[in-house]
């Protein structure tokens, strides 16, 4: 039994090391190294940096849940290939998706500006998350705001006169909601990337299909073309739309 134990004991110290080893290279060569092409007509990334990235910074922060790994990969994939000087979400929670923006900024010197908006806390909804809002992200150089998060979205586009933006949206996850929020968001800046959450769809399944729907929605109504690129292994499932040209 001891001899498992410190066994255990030697494999947890070594992935220790390897973590902090890790994350103070992340730190030397953070703002020093170009990654991640944003020259390519569609999204490509060096999917081993970026998988070390995400599975050596990331997951150790922020788990798994919502984001699997996959997900976490292709938030900072478009990331990378957009470079926006933008990015605006809705549905801040805890701050975790926002923490992938503040860390993939970081880790890779693209100076985007981050900005993530949650209801007030007068509003009652049950992935609201009260005290906590925005907790992994307090002290770091992230915007929070309350308020509507298309309304508010709108306004910081039209304020920092971005005209490509990354925009994450996570908020309410009805068909019509979503459905509004995007239209919003391209209103604001037809040129935006939009990345939807909740969106995987197993057709005659209990599942939330309301943001599968509304992504369907905005594909047939859209006239510019437009790339599509998900991650739909399974829940909660994750879809970009970029303009394709």
């Amino acid at each position: 039994m001891f001899s498992q134990i410190a066994r255990n004991w030697y494999a947890a110290n070594r992935r220790a090391v390897t973590s902090v080893r890790y994350y103070l290279n992340y730190l030397a060569r953070a703002n020093t190294e170009p990654h991640n092409s944003c020259t390519t007509r569609y999204l490509e990334c060096d999917t081993a940096d970026l998988g070390q990235f995400v599975c050596r910074r990331l997951v150790p922060l922020l788990g798994t849940n919502p984001f699997p790994p996959n997900e976490l990969m292709l938030m900072c994939a478009a990331m990378l290939w957009l470079r926006p000087a933008l990015v605006v979400e809705w549905g801040t929670n805890i701050g975790k998706s926002a923490r992938v923006w503040h860390e993939t900024n970081v880790r890779y010197g693209l100076g985007a500006d981050v900005h993530s908006i949650d209801l007030p806390d007068s509003i009652s909804h049950p992935e609201h998350p009260g005290a906590r809002r925005g907790l992994l992200v307090r002290g770091l150089p992230v915007h929070l705001h309350q308020g509507d998060g298309p309304e508010l979205a709108a306004n910081l586009i039209a304020e920092l006169g971005c005209k490509k933006p990354l925009v994450f949206i996570d908020g309410d996850h009805s068909e019509a909601a979503v459905y509004r929020d995007a239209r919003a968001a391209l209103e604001a800046a037809p040129e935006a990337s939009v990345l939807f959450h909740d969106t995987f769809y197993q057709p005659s399944s209990a599942y939330n299909h309301g943001p599968y729907f509304a992504v369907q929605r905005l594909l047939t109504e859209m006239s510019l073309g437009r790339q599509v690129i998900r991650c739909d292994l399974g829940c909660p499932g994750l879809t970009l739309l970029t303009p394709s040209t």
